[in-house]
């Protein structure tokens, strides 16, 4: 675990009924002006999970809804609680 998780996201994951393992934020972009965050959190299931902390609630539905309707190549999100979006976690390349 590295700091301290987002409350948002803890409330979301809460909602979800997940527990967590560990976490570490993967954004690269912050400024003081977007909201915006990744983690990437280990649950005690031994699972991983990705979870976006966008700007505010109405984003992170409007993305949800969206995100529904995408063909399956596309990793679905799989919960919206609050301003986060909770997705299954897929190993990939950082990107700079």
């Amino acid at each position: 675990m590295n700091g301290i998780l987002d409350p948002d996201v803890a409330a979301a994951l809460e909602a979800a009924r997940l527990r967590v393992l560990g976490f570490r934020e993967v954004s690269t972009i912050h400024t003081p002006v977007m909201r915006r965050r990744v983690y990437k959190i280990d649950l005690e299931s031994g699972k991983t999970t990705k979870a976006r902390r966008l700007e505010d609630a109405g984003t992170a539905r409007r993305l949800f809804e969206l995100r529904r309707e995408l063909p399956d190549a596309f990793v679905p999100a799989y919960a919206c609680h609050g301003p986060v979006l909770l997705e299954e976690w897929v190993d990939g390349e950082v990107l700079g």
